[in-house]
């Protein structure tokens, strides 16, 4: 995605006036997002909701390295051309609460994603569901909740 910057959008789905709700699990999971970023939030009135962005840094898989084993990085002679890296691995983030009900949440996506500029398949959704126990969580790539 040369000279292009990558865009990511990170959505917690809940519901205003019930802060400790189940259904506010999606906004817990960004609220702690943006504390280990560092991010700070602002309301967004077109979007409808509070917003929250910078950029992250993005490391490929195959250069993570496995427990117990050496960084490949340790073990290179090269210089690490970590600049480089990092211009070509850098992502500009975005956070979104909506200030929407469960059921309405989908107008203020759908807002982020025109206002902000970010593809669909760049959007991540943090959501509750009551068919998973709590504590867990399941990863789904395509398709409506359930």
């Amino acid at each position: 995605m040369s000279g292009q910057t990558r865009r990511l959008l990170l959505v917690g789905l809940g519901n205003p006036l019930r802060e400790h709700s189940r259904h506010n699990c999606g906004k817990y999971v960004v609220d702690h997002i943006a504390d280990i970023l560092k991010f700070r939030w602002s309301t967004h009135k077109k979007i409808n909701g509070e917003v929250a962005n910078g950029s992250i840094i993005l490391t490929p898989v195959e250069d993570i390295p496995k427990p117990g084993s050496k960084s490949k990085l340790a073990e290179s002679s090269e210089p690490v051309k970590s600049d480089q890296a990092k211009v070509e691995n850098r992502v500009e983030t975005w956070l979104l609460k909506s200030n929407e009900f469960m059921n309405l949440n989908g107008l203020s996506v759908r807002s982020a994603l025109k206002t902000l500029n970010i593809k669909a398949s760049d959007m991540f959704v943090f959501h509750d569901d009551m068919d998973v126990d709590l504590g867990k969580f399941k990863l789904k790539t395509r398709g409506s909740p359930k």
